[in-house]
């Protein structure tokens, strides 16, 4: 989350797009060395909350950041923090088919696969309440006919994840 990347960590990028959107409340979930990334970050807006069983696996971080939000809330958007492509416009294209549809989930699709971020209907929080271990939404998903996906064009952002050395250099020399 901290390696740099035009000058800022990763996380950054994620929380400066998140913070121009049109989301009302932020909430930046950290785990693993929550306070160096803490001390490194510039949260704006943005909202931290500790995930303190983070090794638990990533269904932890999720409930965490449901936790946080609002109970009045209808929805939430996920993002993960290792994806610095993902723009404003992006987050606001989603929210705007989840206002507007029926869909429980609105989830994007990047090069033919289903990928956040997504937006969560707040009927779905209990199956995510359900999880364990280091799994996200996608089998709860994928079992279901009301969630709506969204083409993610490269006019919108980008969806590539940083999950190794390889994958940050390459994004870098892009």
């Amino acid at each position: 989350m901290l390696a740099p990347l035009d000058g800022k960590p990763l996380l950054q990028h994620v929380i400066d797009a998140a913070n121009a959107s049109c989301l009302e409340d932020v909430v930046v979930v950290l785990g693993a060395d929550a306070e160096a990334v803490a001390a490194v970050i510039e949260p704006g807006r943005a909202r931290l909350v500790r995930n303190d069983d983070y090794a638990s696996g990533m269904a932890s971080s999720l409930q965490a950041g449901l936790r946080a939000l609002d109970p009045r809330d209808h929805a939430a958007l996920v993002l993960l923090g290792d994806m610095p492509g993902v723009t404003a416009t992006l987050i606001g294209d989603l929210v705007f088919r989840g206002n507007r549809t029926r869909a429980t989930a609105v989830i994007s699709v990047w090069n033919g696969r289903r990928s956040p971020p997504l937006v969560l209907h707040k009927s779905l929080w209990p199956a995510a309440f359900a999880l364990h271990g280091d799994v996200g939404m996608r089998d709860v998903l994928s079992a279901r006919a009301d969630v709506l996906e969204f083409e993610v064009t490269e006019a919108l952002g980008s969806l590539e994840d940083v999950d190794t050395p390889e994958d940050h250099a390459q994004i870098e020399r892009r």
